[in-house]
C-alpha cells in the first residue's frame, strides 16, 4: 500500500514540476521539406509530419507481431515477449514498468511491414530498412521511459502519445557531468520519471551543461537525434512509434 501511495505522490509531483519548468524547444521544421541530412546540421530537430500513419491502422497491421519487451528505463533488459496487440491492450494500460523496444531487423515479419507503414525517408542514403544500423518498434505506458543514453543518428517517429525529452550534445563538459553524477546508462536505478524529478534542478542549473534542451514531442512529430547526443525520455501518455537509426 505504501508503494502505491509513494508512486501516486511522485506522479502528482511530476505533473506539478512540469508546469513550473521552462521548456527549451529545439529547431522545428516540416518533415517533408528536408532534402538531405546535411540540412539538419547535426542539431536536434523537432519535425512535424501530419501525414504520419494513425494509431489505429498502425496497430492493426502489427497486432500479430510477437514483440519483446524490456524493463522500463532499460531497453536492453528484456523480460518477456507477447503479441503487440496483447501488449497494447492488456499490459500497457496497467503496467508502466514494462516497455516494448522490439528489434525490427531481427524480425522478418516486422521488417517487411514497418517500411510499408512508415517509409524509409527519401533523404536517407540508406534505401532499405536492412541498410540501417538498427530499427525499433516501441510502446510504453504513461510515466514509463528510457534512461540517459547515446547512440548513432536516429529519427524517432511518434505515432501516438506524448513524450518529454531531455537532451544535450556530446562534449567533454557534458560527458564529465554524466560521469561524475553517475548518470551513464545502466547506473540509474530509479524510474525515468523519478530520475527526472531528482536530477532536473541540477541539469538545468546555468552553466552546468552546454545546450540542454527539454521539450515535448506530440503525436505525428519526429525527433531527429544527432550522433552521440545524450538523451532520456519520460512518456507523458501511453506512446507508440518506431525509431530508425543509422551510421
Amino acid at each position: 500500500m505504501f508503494g502505491i501511495f509513494k508512486k501516486k505522490n511522485s506522479e502528482k509531483r511530476f505533473g506539478q514540476y512540469l508546469e513550473g519548468i521552462s521548456l527549451l524547444t529545439p529547431l522545428q521544421r516540416e518533415y517533408s521539406t528536408i532534402k538531405n541530412l546535411s540540412s539538419l546540421k547535426k542539431k536536434v530537430h523537432l519535425l512535424t509530419m501530419p501525414d504520419l500513419i494513425a494509431e489505429g491502422p498502425f496497430c492493426s497491421k502489427l497486432k500479430e507481431v510477437e514483440v519483446q519487451y524490456a524493463a522500463s528505463g532499460e531497453a536492453t533488459k528484456l523480460v518477456g515477449s507477447l503479441s503487440f496487440d496483447e501488449f497494447i491492450k492488456r499490459v500497457m494500460p496497467k503496467d508502466n514498468r514494462k516497455y516494448v523496444f522490439h528489434n525490427i531487423l531481427k524480425d522478418p515479419i516486422a521488417c517487411s511491414l514497418i517500411p510499408q507503414l512508415i517509409p524509409i525517408p527519401s533523404f536517407f542514403k540508406k534505401k532499405t530498412i536492412r541498410d540501417l544500423r538498427i530499427s525499433r518498434l516501441f510502446a510504453g505506458g504513461k510515466y514509463s521511459g528510457t534512461h540517459l543514453h547515446i547512440h548513432s543518428e536516429a529519427l524517432n517517429y511518434l505515432v501516438s502519445g506524448k513524450k518529454l525529452w531531455i537532451m544535450f550534445p556530446y562534449s567533454d563538459k557534458n560527458n564529465r557531468f554524466v560521469e561524475t553524477k553517475n548518470m551513464r546508462y545502466g547506473q540509474i536505478k530509479t524510474s525515468a520519471m523519478q530520475w527526472f524529478l531528482d536530477a532536473y534542478t541540477e541539469l538545468s542549473e546555468p552553466g552546468v551543461l552546454d545546450e540542454l534542451q527539454v521539450f515535448i514531442q506530440h503525436e505525428k512529430e519526429v525527433v531527429y537525434i544527432p550522433a552521440g547526443c545524450h538523451h532520456a525520455v519520460v512518456n507523458l501518455e501511453d506512446v507508440i512509434g518506431i525509431t530508425y537509426s543509422w551510421v
